[in-house]
């Protein structure tokens, strides 16, 4: 037994496993890169490199004497060379030791002031730890020129952890850490502490604060997940809907031996099954109609024959006063007899429609013999080039371009020339137009004049005549061709277009 599953089911299912698969991935990347630490996670992608760096400038700063500040100029400015960025370096109360004369925007300044630094210097005095120093006697000098200093022995004095910020106008990054600093000879304390900041106009720090392969990696990994995870389904998905349409499309047009996929568990496979049988439902519907238009006309054939033979007498034998109530009857005979075999040729042309063996045919002769047959009288310009061929059964083409030129006679036959042109759109279309200059017809009934039995006018009596049934001839006899057929307002007139194979 074929389970059925629901497409919104499915919809949902790969959203969850998407959904499932891209979480495990921020997690994997943060368990193993960033760490969740919420002052590191933006900075955490290349805040390594940043404190390698200050590390390293650090260990320069140290190895210069206290209080030598030219050289600590020196040391900030080859690193500003090698890294593009500039850096500066303040101690703890926010007064600048080295580095271009910068005012430090209020955010900034109380980063470099954090609490940490006070907290650090109320434990050192409490004297609680001891591989602490006590602080310099109040009033002692700072060797970076201003603010508390701090001892350590053994390990650093507490530093916090590398931050990250951003100001406005103009706009800039900011990248700080603390590192620590020698003191003078006379000082009871071996080290100070001080605040070592890089400040950027670009957001990345020229590659310092922030590394952007870690970011495009796991963007490309998402989009690829996410691509891999649905283009699958969408493009089977849309496979389905497209065939679906194209289906619905060539069933409007009659095409009812058109099928579709039935075999998906979902609501598209129930769909493609209720398509396949409307298609079927609706060639029997419509093939039996036609069927029985097919019979009855050709039963009425032999009736209608035998009521104008016996009008004919009739008229022959009649009184004066009596033979134009027989010639009225005659005529509404005629008139039935002309549709009964309209009828006949419409409902043959949509039966044996598959069977039609179509041949290469010279079309601007065959336009020639059906315009001296059907309105030698008349002006028909025809615009056709020698040696244009299109394939169709000469019997059926002929049948339609009369019947659109009857059309355009009894319509438009008073308004100026009927024109019959023809070209080559592509080496495998050719396009036969006909036109007249008639008042057209409206837009919104364009695409039903080629339904059997519908007209324009309200009308069938004599003054306007016809059945309804041209235009839907031309339309079969067209199909039947392996073509297709349309309308169109040329302005003044209508244009019929049919279009075949070259």
């Amino acid at each position: 037994m074929r389970l059925r599953s629901s497409l919104y089911a499915k919809i949902l299912l790969i959203v969850l496993l998407n959904l499932a698969v891209i979480g495990l991935l921020v997690v994997i990347l943060l368990n193993l890169q960033y760490r969740v630490d919420p002052d590191r996670f933006f900075l955490a992608a290349r805040s390594n490199q940043f404190e390698v760096v200050a590390r390293m400038m650090g260990d320069d700063l140290r190895e210069v004497p206290a209080g030598q500040i030219g050289a600590y100029e020196a040391i900030l400015k080859r690193y500003e060379e090698t890294w593009e960025v500039q850096f500066l370096l303040y101690a703890p109360t926010g007064g600048q030791v080295a580095g271009t004369a910068t005012r430090l925007p209020p955010q900034i300044r109380q980063r470099v002031m954090g609490p940490g630094v006070a907290a650090g210097l109320r434990r050192n005095r409490n004297a609680e730890r001891p591989w602490l120093r006590p602080p310099p006697p109040e009033g002692e000098p700072s060797p970076l020129g201003e603010g508390p200093a701090g001892a350590l022995r053994g390990r650093p004095f507490p530093i916090s952890r590398s931050f990250l910020g951003r100001t406005e106008s103009p706009t800039r990054y900011w990248a700080g850490t603390r590192i620590v600093l020698p003191a003078p000879a006379d000082s009871p304390v071996p080290f100070r502490v001080a605040t070592l900041l890089a400040v950027s106009d670009s957001f990345t720090g020229k590659g310092l604060f922030f590394d952007l392969r870690p970011v495009l990696t796991l963007a490309g990994s998402v989009f690829l997940i996410s691509i891999l995870l649905w283009l699958p389904f969408v493009r089977r998905l849309t496979g389905s809907i497209k065939q679906l349409t194209q289906a619905t499309e060539e069933i409007a047009n009659e095409q009812f031996t058109v099928r579709v996929s039935d075999e998906r568990r979902d609501e598209l496979g129930r769909l493609g099954k209720a398509v396949n049988h409307l298609a079927v439902r609706l060639d029997g519907f419509v093939n039996g109609q036609k069927r029985f238009l097919g019979d009855i006309s050709h039963e009425l054939n032999t009736p209608l024959a035998r009521m104008q033979f016996a009008l004919g007498i009739l008229e022959e034998r009649a009184e004066p006063a009596m033979r134009g109530y027989v010639e009225d009857v005659r005529e509404e005979v005629v008139l039935m007899s002309q549709l009964v075999q309209e009828l006949l040729a419409y409902a043959r042309t949509g039966i044996k429609g598959g069977e039609i063996h179509l041949s290469r045919v010279a079309l601007r002769p065959l336009l020639e013999k059906v315009v001296s047959r059907e309105a030698p009288d008349h002006l028909i310009r025809i615009e056709v080039e020698e040696g244009l061929h299109v394939m169709a059964q000469p019997d059926l083409l002929t049948r339609a371009i009369a019947n659109l030129i009857r059309n355009a006679l009894r319509y438009a036959g008073g308004s100026g020339e009927i024109v019959l042109s023809a070209r080559e759109l592509d080496p495998g279309t050719v396009e036969v137009r006909v036109r007249d200059h008639g008042p057209g017809i409206p837009e919104t009934v364009l695409e039903r004049i080629f339904d059997p039995f519908y007209r324009v006018e309200s009308d069938r009596g004599r003054t306007t005549g016809g059945s309804g049934l041209g235009l839907a001839i031309v339309r079969t006899c067209v199909e039947a061709c392996g073509g297709t057929v349309s309308a169109r307002n040329a302005q003044p007139g209508l244009e019929v277009i049919l279009k075949l194979r070259g």
